[in-house]
């Protein structure tokens, strides 16, 4: 309201507050001319702010003796004396919380939570706005306003606040990185189709200098194909692990291609790439980050036997991973130097991946969610073989070039290759995270379609 209502020139840098707040705390607001601690004139408005609307909620006079009045000063006293802290909001779909079934006709309670490596995951629905309020104070009211919705569900609201004496946008921007280092450990463990409709930031505080921001995110509409998740406790040391993992590649020129892939990864689910186009060259792309090394000839025949011979499993056999990579990569190559394909020809290839059965549509979905699902498995297959015996790529003293495909014409190697990757998710508390997908594929009629037997 303050701040509507010009608040912000109610007490400028020689203001009595500001003042009392540098001779007070001279430690806490000593420096000066750099992007490290917020600034005593910042509180003059905040104050008021949320005195002002601790007032209006209470119907209380807008008087200094009113108790919400009261309350918002101590707020501030409290939070100058306290680290600055900055929070970061996500709302996102197909990622829910365990929570208790509810009888038909009542509504499932929301709210339920699970922290996991410093981001909490709170269960909303398409009720975001009133646990965003109870985040960032005045943030869930503009939220209301932009009418956020989504479906198909499930939706949950991702939070992650840091406390540091550091700008509001290095804090902010250190959150941030821990709820994206979250969201791609849910896709690569389980193969959620994670996507997130709706960014907020902001101070956590009654009294806040920051206002919120917030930022629609690129969206994909109605999602006829979505793998949605249950985040459980047992999910929790392996995800914190993985996200850790995630974490430290930026610590070694190794990771680069991986970064490049599960980059690639996260553009498909983001609403980035939402073309049929664009989101095959993005993922043989990052199929190519993740497989090709650092050969370049014959780059399609590399892939589709490099794939078949580390990611086949009892429900996945080698020949099939073969068929789908080949397809992808054959897809690519036209895209991107001009090639012609007929139509026909087109959807009978996308049909030998995604198998038949649905309109065209659906099938072309189904194709890149194999593809997706392909590309999730060769990111942490090559994880994986970074600990192996015969490492990939090789660490010696002498940078010895491992000749992979040769490595993978052999049964033994081929199998010890299999088994440490197997071995290692097992490790890290994740034993199916390569196998296909943990989260189950929804389609949209399937949806339609259980709503009209409930109507009925």
């Amino acid at each position: 309201m303050a701040r509507d209502y010009f608040g912000y020139a109610v007490e400028g840098e020689k203001g009595a507050l500001s003042k009392a707040l540098e001779a007070g705390l001279p430690g806490r607001f000593s420096i000066r001319g750099i992007d490290s601690v917020d600034y005593p004139s910042s509180y003059a408005a905040a104050v008021l702010e949320a005195a002002v609307a601790a007032a209006t909620r209470n119907h209380e006079p807008y008087d200094v003796s009113s108790p919400s009045v009261q309350r918002a000063i101590d707020e501030l006293v409290d939070k100058v004396q306290a680290t600055p802290r900055s929070t970061v909001l996500r709302v996102v779909t197909d990622i829910d919380v365990e929570h208790e079934p509810t009888r038909e006709g009542y509504q499932a309670p929301l709210g339920e939570t699970i922290e996991v490596a410093g981001v909490r995951v709170i269960r909303v629905e398409n009720q975001p706005e009133r646990f965003i309020e109870q985040e960032i104070p005045s943030a869930g009211y503009e939220v209301d306003r932009s009418q956020v919705v989504v479906f198909p569900g499930p939706a949950s609201l991702l939070v992650s606040t840091v406390g540091a004496v550091s700008g509001h946008g290095q804090r902010a921007e250190e959150a941030r990185r821990r709820v994206d280092h979250l969201v791609s450990s849910v896709r690569l463990a389980t193969g959620s189709t994670v996507h997130a409709v709706i960014d907020i930031e902001g101070d956590p505080d009654p009294v806040h200098w920051v206002s919120p921001t917030i930022t629609p995110l690129p969206s994909w509409g109605f999602r006829f194909l979505h793998r949605p998740v249950t985040l459980t406790a047992g999910h929790v040391p392996g995800l914190s692990r993985l996200v850790s993992f995630l974490g430290s590649w930026n610590a070694s020129d190794d990771w680069i291609p991986l970064r490049i892939a599960l980059g690639r990864l996260n553009r498909s689910l983001d609403g980035r790439t939402p073309g049929i186009v664009d989101q095959v060259i993005d993922l043989s792309i990052g199929l190519e980050a993740a497989l090709a090394g650092t050969e370049r000839t014959e780059i399609g025949l590399r892939l589709r036997t490099r794939a078949a011979g580390i990611l086949a499993t009892e429900v996945d056999p080698p020949d099939a991973i073969y068929r789908h990579v080949k397809v992808l990569y054959e897809l690519r190559s036209a895209f991107v130097h001009g090639g012609r394909l007929q139509g026909r020809a087109v959807d009978k290839a996308i049909k030998s991946v995604s198998g038949d059965g649905g309109t065209p549509a659906e099938q072309y979905l189904g194709a890149l969610d194999r593809w997706r699902d392909l590309l999730r498995r060769a990111i942490l297959a090559r994880i994986a073989l970074m600990t192996a015996d015969a490492t990939w790529p090789a660490h010696n003293a002498h940078k010895q070039h491992l000749d992979v495909d040769q490595l993978l014409l052999r049964d033994r190697d081929r199998e010890s290759w299999r088994r440490q990757i197997r071995g290692f998710w097992e490790w890290q508390g994740l034993p199916e995270a390569h196998n296909l997908p943990s989260a189950p594929r929804r389609m949209l009629r399937d949806v339609s379609s259980r709503v009209k037997a409930a109507d009925r």
